[in-house]
């Protein structure tokens, strides 16, 4: 399982690492270049981004811990870069598109900064 560890998280990302594990019956992981775009993602995930996307770059209601600072420093980088954040997002290839697991703020802040579409570095799990 790819995993991008934030030290102060942890724990929290050793229980979400078991449950997507439990979850998913991912076949395999492939590191790719991706291109995305908002209709490319599973209605879950369109309807998940879509509310962050409108609520001036946050989800407060879901208690993430440092929220709006993450989302400014996504958008932030993006401002000085010009690019997506190279760090890889993590996906499920589902049948009705990708499914996000890990990279809200960042794909988030890229469908703000590229609503045409961007390329993400991105584990993508196949099931």
């Amino acid at each position: 399982f790819p995993v991008t560890i934030d030290r102060d998280e942890l724990k929290v990302k050793q229980d979400y690492i078991e449950w997507v594990l439990n979850k998913y019956p991912v076949r395999q992981w492939r590191l790719e270049n991706v291109d995305l775009a908002y209709h490319m993602f599973d209605g879950h995930t369109q309807e998940m981004l879509l509310k962050r996307v409108s609520q001036s770059g946050g989800a407060e209601h879901l208690q993430i811990p440092r929220d709006q600072e993450r989302h400014q420093a996504q958008a932030n980088l993006i401002q000085q870069t010009g690019q997506p954040n190279p760090e890889p997002i993590i996906l499920i290839a589902r049948k009705d598109g990708y499914e996000l697991l890990e990279g809200w703020h960042r794909t988030t802040q890229n469908l703000k900064a590229f609503p045409n579409g961007w390329r993400s570095k991105a584990w993508v799990g196949y099931l």
